[in-house]
C-alpha cells in the first residue's frame, strides 16, 4: 500500500494495459521494430493513465496512438508501467531500473550481491539527490563491480519518479540524467532515457536479446546450445 501514496489505485493496472497494446503495436506494425520499441514518439495509454501521469490531454488518433513530444519520454523505457515496476515505495531504484536493463534488454548476467552486504537501499535525505546517495556504490570495492553495470543506466532514468511522472528536480536540486554505457556493443555516454532508447535501437546484442526473450517466452524454457 505505501507505493500507492500519491497514485491513483486504479491506474497500476491501466499501467500494465499500456505496456502490453504498446509491444503489440509496436510489433505488428512498425518496421524496423527494435527502433519502434525504444525510441516511438507515440503510446496507447488510456486517456486517464496519459492525463495523469504523463500531462496528455490529445485525443487518441484512429489506432488509438497518443502522440509524445519525444524529447523526455519515448518508447517503452519512458512508459510508467516499466518505471514503477522498478522503483520501491516513495523513491526511485537506479539499481532496480539498471539490472532491469542489463538482464533482461541486454541478456547479461549481473551476479547477486555478496551474503555480507547490506542490499537495503539508503533511505531519501533532504537536500540530497539519489544520484549523491547511490555514490558510494562508486567507492565500496564490494559493491562497485556490480553496481558500475547497473547504476549508471539507472541514473539516466532519474528523470522520471517512482510513479513514471516526469521531474526536473530531485531534493531541490537538478536531476543528472547522463549516463555511460560499459561492456556492450553501444558503448560510450549519452543523455537521459532517450539516449538510452537510442543505445538499445541500434545495438545489435539487444536485437538478439530480443529474439532470445522471444523464444524464453514462447516456449517456456531457456535457450540451449544443442
Amino acid at each position: 500500500p505505501e507505493r500507492l501514496v500519491g497514485l491513483d489505485p486504479a491506474l497500476v493496472p491501466q499501467m500494465e494495459d499500456e505496456t502490453v497494446r504498446f509491444l503489440a503495436a509496436a510489433l505488428t506494425d512498425e518496421r524496423p521494430p527494435m527502433e519502434a520499441l525504444f525510441t516511438a514518439k507515440w503510446t496507447v495509454a488510456s486517456p486517464a493513465l496519459a492525463k495523469a501521469l504523463y500531462g496528455v490531454t490529445a485525443a487518441p488518433d484512429a489506432d488509438g496512438r497518443l502522440p509524445l513530444d519525444g524529447s523526455v519520454r519515448s518508447g517503452l523505457l519512458t512508459q510508467a508501467g516499466v518505471l514503477f515496476s522498478h522503483s520501491h515505495a516513495q523513491q526511485t531504484s537506479p539499481v532496480l531500473r539498471g539490472k532491469w536493463v542489463r538482464k533482461v534488454l541486454f541478456c547479461q548476467e549481473v551476479p547477486d550481491p555478496p551474503a555480507n552486504v547490506n542490499a537495503t537501499p539508503p533511505d531519501p535525505v533532504p537536500g540530497q539527490t539519489t544520484r549523491e546517495r547511490f555514490s558510494a556504490h562508486r567507492t565500496d570495492k564490494s559493491c562497485s563491480g556490480c553496481h558500475r553495470l547497473m547504476d549508471d543506466i539507472g541514473f539516466s532514468l532519474e528523470g522520471f519518479d517512482q510513479h513514471g511522472v516526469v521531474r526536473a528536480m530531485d531534493s531541490g536540486k537538478p536531476v543528472d540524467v547522463s549516463g555511460t554505457l560499459i561492456g556492450t556493443d553501444v558503448d560510450g555516454a549519452f543523455m537521459g532515457a532517450t539516449g538510452l532508447g537510442l543505445k538499445l535501437a541500434a545495438s545489435p546484442s539487444a536485437r538478439l536479446c530480443f529474439a532470445k526473450q522471444w523464444f524464453r517466452s514462447g516456449l517456456s524454457r531457456p535457450e540451449a546450445s544443442s
